[in-house]
């Protein structure tokens, strides 16, 4: 689209908004601003293979100025031209160069797109046709319903499904967030009767990447906690704030609290520091570092194993694993292998690999010992380990 934006019409577009513009709001006086921005938009030089060339015609690609230029150019025609041309009956609506258009039934498509056309020669239109009641538009599929628009994620046809392997060289960061980007966009777009297909078809495309089953679901939930956060957001922004007083415990400070909250404050009572708290918190910082280990947890029906490590001890950390099995708490990695194989752990030989050990060597051990067994964990740890320095940690260790 860049290229058949012509550099005059994009300046004369950028001149009408910068006119609208307090000047103070500026860098520089709006003429030597405009000034600027056309020497960046009309020098267009380039060099290829050791040789320069001049751009003779349109915006140039790659230039940070191209995207609003080009966005700025096609509002001034959509005002002066095309939507006249659409008629008052019609919706149009665009983003960039994908154009959504509602018109009425007895339009003629054909007489308009004409009329699009002629407007510039560089700018040309091609439609596609609402089919079976659903049209895609960017990465949407509009279904019209009886009364109401319907909504579900479009794919090209051509869509290969191409996306980072679980194996490859970029950072579990990277790979959670492309898979939770899939996610936040199915809970986006979907009505809740396509919700369901398209969780299943994200599962069904990362899971022959390799992608562990678990993971992908730890990673729709926490995808679900951001759609959620972010809803408990705008709604705590549109709703009336709450204002709060802090005042010292006492008998008489509940009466006055009372009485404060029905003027619409909010009191919060706090009774200090006491000596009992402080004594506490020296002795949980003072436990035995014999309560520092990472374990392994065998399966009773086949070789592999979990992984895993705590600062509390662990008797304290299997109970808690049995509690996951117990109440099925799927964010437990033994929780998912017992339903996917129907295996039940050897929790009787539960094996101490490391003890004595500081927080962060802790987990950098657990990262290593997951890579050199053969485990059912659902993450690799908190580092990945390059297979020569697995072989050297767990050896020395």
């Amino acid at each position: 689209m860049f290229t058949n934006v012509p550099v005059d019409g994009a300046l004369k577009a950028i001149k009408r908004v910068i006119n609208t513009l307090d000047e103070a709001s500026l860098p520089l006086p709006k003429a030597q601003y405009l000034d600027l921005v056309a020497l960046c938009m009309t020098f267009g030089c380039f060099s290829f293979n050791g040789k320069e060339y001049v751009q003779h015609s349109g915006l140039a690609m790659g230039s940070p100025l191209s995207p609003v230029a080009a966005c700025l150019y096609m509002e001034v025609l959509e005002d002066e031209q095309f939507k006249q041309i659409m008629g008052s009956g019609s919706i149009w609506m665009r983003y960039v160069d994908d154009v959504l258009v509602v018109i009425p039934k007895d339009t003629d498509l054909d007489e308009k797109l004409t009329m699009l056309n002629a407007v510039n020669e560089n700018v040309q239109f091609t439609i596609e046709t609402e089919r079976n009641d659903t049209i895609p538009f960017l990465d949407t599929c509009i279904v019209k319903a009886e009364n109401r628009l319907k909504f579900k994620v479009y794919r090209k046809p051509t869509n290969k499904e191409d996306y980072v392997h679980f194996y490859s060289a970029h950072s579990d960061r990277v790979k959670s967030g492309i898979i939770i980007g899939f996610f936040l966009r199915a809970l986006r777009i979907c009505d809740e009767e396509y919700l369901a297909d398209e969780i299943e078809h994200i599962y069904q495309a990362f899971s022959k990447l390799k992608y562990p089953k678990g993971l992908l679901i730890q990673l729709r939930k926490k995808a679900e906690q951001i759609r959620n956060r972010k809803r408990q957001a705008t709604d705590k922004k549109n709703a009336k704030p709450t204002r709060w007083i802090s005042i010292p415990y006492s008998k008489p400070a509940q009466i006055i609290a009372r009485t404060l909250e029905t003027t619409g404050l909010k009191v919060s009572m706090n009774a200090g520091g006491k000596i009992g708290d402080l004594v506490r918190k020296n002795a949980n910082r003072d436990c035995s570092s014999e309560m520092s280990v990472v374990y392994e947890v065998p399966c009773s029906g086949c070789p592999k194993t979990y992984v895993g490590e705590t600062g509390r001890g662990v008797e304290k950390r299997l109970k808690e694993h049995k509690s996951d099995v117990k109440y099925h708490r799927t964010s437990n990695a033994i929780v998912l292998h017992i339903d996917k194989c129907k295996h039940l752990p050897k929790w009787s030989e539960t094996k101490i690999l490391e003890k004595n050990i500081k927080k962060q060597t802790r987990k950098i051990l657990e990262a290593a010992h997951i890579m050199s067994r053969d485990t059912f964990n659902t993450r690799l740890g908190c580092i990945t380990w390059a297979t020569p320095a697995v072989n050297l940690a767990v050896r020395q260790s």
